[in-house]
């Protein structure tokens, strides 16, 4: 008889029972023996952290502070006051008083928002009808005394955008006084000197024009006024506020050949308009016209430093550049467009030896070409 490990097929084709049996059991064992395995890589797979959840142990990353915001400038309350947008120059020139307390400029542009013109202009008036390069600032120096009654004198005629004055159009202004100013106090002027000398020069400039449209003040006194002012405009502009700046010449404008102080007066008005046209440059589009603006304002200040640092710095980009482009065209055998880009460069810097040297061969190769 075979034992119980033989497999045996009867004559019919047929399993032994036996062997059957067996072989079920042994099946059923490793089935029992897989389930527990599954189930164990399952749970692993479960306790994997999925894709799109993070990983608790990852480091975390600090949030980007927020830019601070920039700090106030009275030039865009000018602009802001110029343009019309009187709620957003409101706000400027709060942020910048809680910086600057009692800054006069600051106060007095704030102060005609708060009160109406009249307090301002008083309460006669005459009609003047603008004339070509006419300004509310420059109308408001002429006829008030002050050019920053611009705002004042904007609302009086509901004037939306000052700086859009268009010549026609008639405007109220201050009528002239009918009776003189009063006398001044004798020790008015030496009030003034002792207030700028005292470290409140815009108190004693006010005070002094006041002595000057009052024809009371002496030589010495107009060149005080005169000195104080530019002093003024030279602050304003080191804090980089050249509309401030220009603001102050303005006022004292009116004294300057009292003074003698033509001369200063034009430096520190180049001095402004080499600062304007440097912003101007910062905006412009094309290296070209950058360049142009910033030799501008070197012609006006030659002793612009900052202007010549960036010019220095452009004009080197600018040759590395054309000088690029010129070789590309060269390979491509486009010797004319080339020889353009390098009298770019020479233009920008005449002791560029590469651009000299291949200039010359591209004018010769041109030439030869001419003559086929």
């Amino acid at each position: 008889m075979p034992g119980c490990g033989d497999f045996r097929i009867d004559s019919t084709g047929t399993q032994d029972p036996i062997q059957v049996v067996k072989i079920t059991a042994l099946k059923i064992f490793r089935t029992l023996l897989t389930v527990p395995a599954l189930v164990f890589l399952a749970g692993c797979q479960l306790l994997e952290p999925r894709p799109d959840e993070p990983d608790p142990d990852a480091p975390v990353e600090a949030e980007a502070e927020a830019p601070e915001p920039e700090p106030p400038r009275l030039s865009q309350a000018i602009d802001e006051l110029q343009d019309g947008r009187n709620d957003s120059a409101r706000d400027t020139l709060e942020r910048y008083l809680a910086e600057h307390p009692q800054h006069p400029v600051a106060q007095r542009l704030l102060d005609q928002l708060d009160h109406p013109p009249e307090h301002f202009l008083g309460v006669e008036f005459i009609e003047m009808v603008v004339q070509p390069g006419d300004t509310l600032s420059a109308m408001a120096a002429e006829h008030a005394g002050d050019s920053l009654l611009f705002v004042a004198l904007a609302r009086l005629n509901g004037v939306q955008r000052p700086r859009l004055l268009q010549p026609g159009t008639s405007l109220r202004v201050p009528a002239p006084a009918t009776s003189p100013d009063p006398e001044p106090e004798v020790d008015s002027e030496q009030t003034a000197l002792e207030k700028i000398d005292a470290g409140e020069p815009e108190q004693g400039l006010e005070l002094l024009a006041a002595l000057a449209r009052a024809d009371d003040l002496s030589t010495s006194g107009f060149d005080a006024l005169v000195e104080t002012g530019i002093k003024l405009s030279s602050r304003a502009l080191a804090e980089g506020e050249p509309d401030v700046a220009a603001d102050w010449l303005e006022r004292i404008q009116p004294w300057v050949s009292a003074a003698g102080a033509e001369q200063a007066f034009n430096r520190q008005q180049a001095r402004i308009a080499a600062r304007q046209t440097y912003e101007s440059a910062r905006l412009a589009d094309s290296a070209t016209e950058r360049r142009a603006l910033l030799l501008r304002a070197l012609e006006l200040d030659p002793d612009y430093a900052a202007a010549a640092h960036v010019l220095e710095g452009l004009e080197t980009d600018m040759v590395e550049d054309y000088h690029e482009q010129a070789l590309r065209v060269w390979r491509r055998q486009e010797y004319e467009q080339a020889a353009e880009l390098w009298k770019q460069v020479l233009e920008i810097d005449p002791e560029f030896e590469p651009a000299r040297v291949y200039l010359e061969r591209a004018r010769e190769i041109l030439d030869r070409l001419e003559s086929l």
